[in-house]
């Protein structure tokens, strides 16, 4: 009786262990499977903020047309026209872009951190074309057409409109900046 008895203790002792061995595995899956799921709505989310960020610098921002109501005026509100986009720009940024964006930074680290910091380098060369702009006009109102005005104020113009080579420059170092983020995301979203 007493060998049955022990053998009862071993076996129900092995049954708990392999219980809890099998609890552990399943909460370690489970962990996984929910962080596998962070990952991907992260990397999504980022794409798709990336994406849109795009499609309005493209569309928006960098539309060399005017509202018929500018042209009707007569008046040259093409500046104000440009900043009224780019404030709208930077306010779509601040509100989607900027959050989706440091969640992927807290996710996926310092890399991440280096692709973000690449677009918003690049992104923020367009309010510099526009800051350009206003600098050498209110200039040439001053002090007639210093310098290299005609050419920095082109410059600028053209990398704010997307227009000459400054365009083609600028789109492509903007698009390589949009595709390393999504080169880098596209592992998360298999």
């Amino acid at each position: 009786m007493e060998i049955i008895s022990t053998i009862k203790e071993i076996v129900i002792t092995l049954a708990t262990g392999a219980g809890v061995v099998i609890a552990y595995l399943g909460l370690r899956t489970w962990k996984q499977e929910l962080k596998g799921k962070n990952k991907y709505k992260v990397a999504f989310d980022l794409s798709v903020a990336v994406r849109d960020l795009y499609e309005k610098i493209d569309t928006d921002v960098r539309n060399p047309s005017m509202p018929a109501k500018l042209i009707e005026s007569g008046q040259n509100l093409e500046l104000d026209e440009y900043k009224r986009r780019l404030n709208e720009f930077y306010e779509y940024k601040r509100k989607f872009f900027n959050k989706q964006s440091r969640r992927a930074e807290i996710l996926f680290g310092s890399n991440m951190e280096d692709l973000i910091e690449k677009l918003n380098k690049t992104i923020a060369e367009m309010r510099g074309a526009y800051s350009s702009i206003e600098t050498q006009l209110h200039l040439k109102q001053k002090e007639g057409s210093p310098t290299g005005f005609e050419k920095k104020a082109r410059d600028a113009h053209n990398l704010l409109l997307g227009g000459g080579n400054e365009k083609n420059d600028y789109t492509k170092r903007l698009k390589e900046a949009v595709k390393d983020i999504e080169k880098f995301l596209e592992k998360y979203l298999k």
